[in-house]
């Protein structure tokens, strides 16, 4: 999935290579209702949650912003948890696309 948005992020937003691309990963906390799968208390935002890390990136130039990787993680784990292996994959698929 995470292989797919990636090529669907740059097949819309990156027509041609950025001199330099800003990556932001970002995880927020999703407050949940109910008894959802992977869903815990997080003390920091007092409340169920689960904790998607999201992953964009911004165009030096254009300064347009895509969405090039999500994943969403359960409420207690840290916010960069994984971070390092979606950035790496990303960077990966970045390369693969602007040689």
């Amino acid at each position: 999935m995470s292989e797919a948005l990636l090529a669907c992020s740059l097949q819309c937003h990156c027509t041609r290579p950025a001199r330099r691309l800003v990556l932001d990963g970002d995880a927020t906390d999703d407050e949940t209702h109910g008894y959802q799968h992977r869903a815990f208390f997080q003390g920091y935002s007092d409340e169920h949650c689960s904790l998607p890390l999201l992953v964009l990136a911004q165009a030096e130039a254009k300064g347009d912003h895509a969405l090039l990787g999500a994943l969403l993680q359960p409420g207690n784990v840290h916010g960069s948890h994984r971070a390092m292996a979606m950035v790496k994959a990303i960077v990966t698929g970045l390369r693969r696309a602007f040689p």
